[in-house]
């Protein structure tokens, strides 16, 4: 289980971004309050991420903070609430 991304950011978008951790291309789904937080592209970044598998998807969410990511993940435990809402 992905838990934590450390790299360079190569790119960046207010729901989403490509980050390289040794020399791997992430791409990662990121909340807006994620992206005004994250440096500019080229830059080291750090995203505590949760791995979401399904048997026909496997999927990064990412979040600047354990705060973030904590409470996405008590969402997503109610019922008929998913990842991408």
């Amino acid at each position: 289980m992905i838990a934590l991304l450390r790299g360079t950011l190569i790119e960046k978008h207010p729901n989403q971004v490509i980050l390289d951790a040794g020399g791997v291309g992430y791409e990662v789904t990121i909340p807006v309050s994620t992206f005004s937080k994250l440096p500019d592209v080229s830059a080291q970044a750090v995203l505590y991420v949760h791995t979401h598998v399904r048997e026909d998807i496997l999927a990064l969410y990412g979040f600047a903070g354990r705060d973030e990511k904590a409470l996405f993940e008590k969402l997503i435990g109610v019922s008929n609430i998913g990842p991408g809402l």
